[in-house]
């Protein structure tokens, strides 16, 4: 009988041996095929034995693999039981935003006003006009305020409006979100808004000083803002010496205190960290009224944001373009981007004929609902379904909401329904993240079927229980297309499951099942 423990053991000993050389590969090669050999003919739950192992260690498991083109199921194990998928919840954000928008899809933000440009004075407010750009950054605000001197406009009578009204003024529905207001030690649990600017996030890096013992410089990206204020100091430490450094902002009657520590050392490089902000419109109101100093332009008035819609009249004086939609997925997944997600996912909403007037991130991840259930309904496969299932839930696009509930069957047929999209299909593919070129750890130890075979999204939550997550395509040696789709949770009687030995199991099966096919 095939020892599947052996042979996994051989498969992680040779794993830890591919870094030695190429003949090492070939030998692992030439094991794990003997192991496959060994392993012959078995039902579908034998290929991701594993995943079945970590399952009878109180790991709750959905996963699925399916060839595309002849839609034989190659692997499954608990296909239809649905968990919390975490941030592979992104596919259905991009594959709902490739439909709503098409790939070469740019956002436009503008600077509006009521008012005429007579002698370098607007007579007027200027209104910062927020698109639903989930990219839109310092260095384009630059170039739109750039694009405002251009026409003259030195001086601005009214006020500085910070116009949010393409999604309203958002509510937080998760944990994470809703806590930010008064404190933050991330940047994935950033605020939404539709004016939002760098993610909602405040950029802080630590400068080395010149020599040792000196304070490191503190520097602001884009720019030192009011109402920020540093709390501590970044020693400098000997050359060579580990950087270590630490950045919580804590917010109390509107002023948002940044507490710093830790060391750089003498000549290494800048140490960039990130933090959300309170609250998003916020921001991008001290953002652009900062950036408008700094170019000449006086605002006469107040800064306010406006989260309603303007009365009529108002024109655009400038504008600029995002990138293209593919070119932001692709960020949005390489760097599992919660705020591009989920801004992405109001933008379906906000954009759609039938949309309500005011927007909430469930009423948009309802959308994204819908696109599931047709997916489902189209599936070219079908699997042994689960009777005490959970109902299909999507509340948000990101994945950081723990409420969302998906099956890898939901998650293939949403890859197999974008598979058979010839027009979206290489924009959501070229989104995702080979292992060989990602900068996710989580990714890079593994065979080469697994660095150069695999493109996917993973995903990670810890409370209230583990998430570990893996969904995409893999190359099939018959150079088919596969899809596959991996959530692991951790139960009651195991609530915590490590990343590593998640990681680990759904490796193994997926590089065993490569080699097989």
């Amino acid at each position: 009988m095939f020892n599947f423990w052996a042979e996994r053991s051989t498969v992680m000993t040779v794993r830890r041996w591919a870094r030695c050389g190429s003949a090492v590969d070939v030998l692992r090669r030439a094991l794990l095929g003997a192991a496959l050999l060994a392993w012959g003919a078995g039902s579908a739950a034998q290929d991701l034995s594993a995943l079945e192992s970590l399952a009878d260690d109180n790991a709750r498991i959905s996963a699925l693999v399916v060839d595309l083109s002849t839609r034989q199921v190659l692997a499954q194990l608990n296909a239809a039981a649905r968990l919390t998928p975490a941030s592979v919840t992104k596919l259905y954000a991009a594959a709902a935003s490739l439909e709503r928008f098409g790939p070469d899809h740019r956002f436009h933000t503008h600077f509006v006003s009521d008012g005429e440009v007579v002698d370098g004075v607007l007579r007027g407010d200027l209104v910062f006009r927020g698109a639903g750009d989930p990219d839109f950054d310092s260095k384009r605000l630059w170039a739109l305020v750039e694009r405002l001197r251009q026409m003259g406009v030195r001086r601005v009578t009214g006020d500085l409006v910070i116009d949010e009204s393409l999604f309203g003024a958002v509510p937080c529905v998760t944990v994470d979100r809703c806590g930010v207001t008064r404190a933050s030690r991330n940047a994935y649990d950033a605020p939404l808004s539709a004016a939002g600017v760098n993610f909602s996030t405040v950029e802080i890096a630590f400068v080395p000083g010149p020599d040792t013992g000196s304070p490191a410089r503190v520097s602001f990206m884009p720019t030192r803002l009011p109402g920020f204020d540093i709390v501590g100091s970044v020693r400098t430490v000997a050359p060579g010496a580990r950087a270590t450094s630490s950045l919580r902002r804590v917010t109390e009657g509107g002023v948002n205190r940044l507490l710093v520590d830790g060391q750089v050392p003498v000549g290494g490089p800048p140490v960039r960290l990130s933090r959300s902000v309170p609250y998003a419109a916020n921001y991008a109101a001290a953002v652009v009224g900062a950036i408008l100093t700094e170019a000449g332009v006086d605002i006469a008035g107040r800064t306010r944001v406006q989260s309603t819609p303007l009365p009529p009249g108002y024109r655009s004086l400038v504008s600029i373009e995002s990138t293209t939609l593919a070119e932001q997925l692709r960020a949005m997944m390489t760097y599992s981007n919660n705020y591009m997600a989920d801004t992405l996912t109001l933008d379906v909403l906000a954009y759609a004929p039938d949309r309500p007037v005011s927007l909430t991130l469930p009423q948009a991840g309802e959308r994204l609902e819908s696109l599931a259930r047709r997916a489902n309904t189209m599936a070219p496969f079908a699997v042994p379904q689960s009777a005490a299932s959970a109902p299909l839930h999507i509340d948000a696009g990101s994945g950081l909401s723990h409420q969302t509930r998906l099956s890898a069957q939901d998650i293939v047929s949403l890859l197999a329904y974008m598979y058979r999209q010839s027009s979206l299909f290489p924009s959501l593919i070229g989104s995702l993240p080979v292992p060989e070129h990602t900068p996710s750890r989580m990714l890079k130890n593994g065979n080469i079927d697994w660095m150069t075979r695999v493109l996917a999204k993973t995903g990670t939550l810890s409370q209230p229980v583990s998430v570990r997550s893996l969904a995409g395509y893999i190359r099939l040696a018959n150079g088919n297309f596969g899809a596959f789709a991996v959530i692991v949770n951790g139960s009651d009687k195991r609530r915590a499951i490590p990343g590593p030995e998640s990681m680990e199991a759904i490796r193994t099966d997926i590089e065993l099942l490569l080699a097989r096919h």
